[in-house]
């Protein structure tokens, strides 16, 4: 007993110190026509108050926007879309997505929303299991060639969203799973297609069938409306069964192409190409140099061994770039801890910076507890100074935020961690795991970031409700693999803003202007508990301010002061008027002239 228990503490370890106290989940993510097997929150993608949270295995037969949501056999795993928008702290469903050609054959499932990315208001769907045989972009999507995959452009104007484009591979192909991954940053797509199965090692190279699951992955640009394929990237050491394009990011004119399934054994940027490393992973940058798409970067982590698969997820933002590899085998708990290979399928994320043109490896990033065959790593997001990453077999019972992780007790469960850089480093600030943990429910199967707003997805989730906070309980019997999603926020401080004022008109000496109503807002989310409003200055005396019921400013919220000038002394007459409370203020000057 005493030798387990002590393992017990070893394997928990402790988490750091919560750096958001108001950190919390916000809303619980259901789809409104939640059925068995539809594996709801496989893929989440946010920006800013637009959430899509992906349905793959979804049934509904209807086609493009807004359609009836029904469970017919004849749609059966088509997959669909959900797209969710924030007022304030409320979400609502707002749009039910679906791809805009009905399948030929209603045996293949095209998988639709397996995966997605958003960059403000454009999304792009991938469909993995699209079975036209089209190329390029808006063909014939009737035509069959079963696997071969699709993705799905669509905009969000004036409220309503509509599809944009249909996007297929230049050299479409049987089995080439295109759509398995996707990436946006605003006109850039990048779509991966892991089972694509050309040799070629250059961009835009020839195509044919001689190396089986290389991978590949292709670029399009938007210009105006109009997208257009602009490049088809392969690795430099392509080979059979890669996986090439099994993960993809974008950012600015920088993209990066993961391969889990690369055999490499280099442990260096750029090091050399071999096949001693069976399923190492690997990593490719690619950079757009004047107009042009070049390959740049081979990027490996520092301790790869076999099986590690490096690549299994990617995020890239600026300079900065993440790697994960959800079987590493190390047991360290900290960042930049010892490494070692005394367990198995742990996992990793691999920070790398871009200076002067050059990528290098930055932090070596594991979570603050650890479990065998966690898989952190699986996904990864990244914004700014923060970054997410999930661990989908993890093991802890807790729920919610921060909870304890000194325990076994939901085998799979999943969980996610997330990071913050501070001075130049990497270090955990939460530990999140759902609000309703059960076994095997692989919460982490999906992960987003935008700011403040965390999305964590699983596509397991047996819940049998419907919609937004419903009921949580677990009816595995009646509702398998429906899937759900969780949002976790952090309310944004407090923050005063109060409308200027004019110049107040010339007033006799004794006498009061008319007064002028000033809007003070809280433009933060937090609120204002005390509101203290106040005049300053040598002439504050000669400024008014109405007496007000408000006590304090709740987010968002806003209250109306109403100031007037009532002179003491002639001539040019100054002073500022303040707002303060709950560490927000905001000042605004007040002028006016007595005779």
């Amino acid at each position: 007993m005493k030798r387990s228990l002590i393992l017990l503490t070893l394997l928990a370890g402790a988490l750091p110190a919560q750096a958001d106290p108001d950190f919390s989940q916000q809303a619980f993510f259901k789809s409104s026509n939640n059925n068995p097997g539809d594996r709801f929150g496989e893929a989440v993608a946010i920006s800013g108050n637009i959430a899509a949270i992906g349905a793959p295995g979804e049934d509904g037969s209807a086609a493009g926007v807004n359609g009836p949501k029904n469970n017919d056999p004849s749609g059966s795993g088509r997959g669909a879309v959900y797209i969710f928008t924030r007022n304030g702290s409320s979400w609502t469903e707002t749009a039910y997505l679906k791809e805009g050609n009905p399948p030929a054959n209603p045996l293949n499932n095209h998988h639709f929303g397996e995966a997605l990315a958003l960059s403000g208001n454009t999304l792009v769907v991938g469909a993995p299991g699209d079975e036209s045989n089209a190329t390029g972009v808006n063909g014939d999507p009737l035509n069959q060639l079963s696997l071969a995959g699709a993705a799905y452009v669509f905009v969000l104007n004036n409220g309503v969203w509509t599809q944009q484009a249909y996007l297929k591979a230049s050299n479409t192909g049987y089995l080439d799973f295109f759509g398995s991954a996707v990436a946006i940053d605003g006109d850039i797509i990048v779509v991966g297609a892991e089972g694509e199965d050309g040799s070629s090692t250059t961009i835009n190279g020839p195509d044919n069938n001689d190396a089986l699951e290389s991978g590949a992955a292709y670029v399009y640009e938007r210009t105006g409306t109009t997208w257009a394929l602009t490049a088809t990237l392969k690795a430099p050491n392509a080979e059979e069964g890669d996986l090439f394009g099994s993960s993809v990011a974008v950012s600015g004119n920088t993209i990066v192409v993961g391969a889990q399934n690369e055999d490499g054994s280099a442990r260096t940027v750029n090091g050399a190409f071999d096949n001693t490393a069976a399923l190492g992973g690997a990593a490719y940058v690619f950079e757009k140099v004047g107009g042009v798409w070049t390959y740049h970067s081979y990027l490996k982590s520092f301790n790869l061994d076999a099986d590690d698969r490096f690549g299994t997820s990617v995020a890239i933002q600026g300079d900065t770039l993440m790697v994960g590899a959800f079987a590493e085998d190390s047991s360290t708990r900290v960042v930049n801890g010892p490494d070692n290979n005394d367990s198995g399928f742990d996992g990793a994320v691999y920070e790398f910076t871009r200076s002067g043109g050059v990528w290098s490896q930055g932090d070596y990033i594991k979570p603050g507890n650890y479990w065998p065959t966690m898989s952190f790593g699986w996904a990864v997001a990244l914004d700014g100074d923060r970054m997410i990453a999930t661990a989908k077999s993890e093991m802890s019972s807790s729920t919610g935020v921060d909870g304890p992780t000194d325990d076994s007790g939901a085998f799979n469960s999943g969980a996610a961690y997330l990071f913050e850089r501070v001075n130049g480093t990497w270090t955990q600030i939460h530990f999140l795991k759902a609000s309703n943990t059960r076994l095997q429910n692989e919460f982490g199967q999906s992960a987003a970031l935008s700011g403040r707003t965390a999305i964590v997805g699983t596509g397991l989730d047996d819940a049998n409700s419907q919609g937004i906070n419903a009921d949580q309980t677990q009816d595995p019997d009646n509702n398998l693999n429906a899937g759900a999603a969780y949002v976790f926020h952090r309310p944004s401080e407090a923050s005063l803003r109060l409308q200027l004022a004019r110049p107040f008109p010339t007033t006799a000496v004794g006498r009061t202007s008319r007064s002028q109503k000033l809007k003070l807002t809280n433009t933060g989310e937090e609120p204002v508990t005390i509101l203290n409003v106040r005049t300053k200055g040598a002439a504050s005396r000669d400024f008014r301010i109405a007496r007000t019921k408000q006590k304090g400013l709740a987010g968002g919220a806003s209250t109306v002061l109403d100031v007037r000038f009532s002179p003491k002394k002639r001539g040019t007459r100054k002073a500022t008027l303040e707002a303060s409370g709950s560490g927000a203020g905001v000042a605004v000057p007040l002028t006016g002239k007595g005779r």
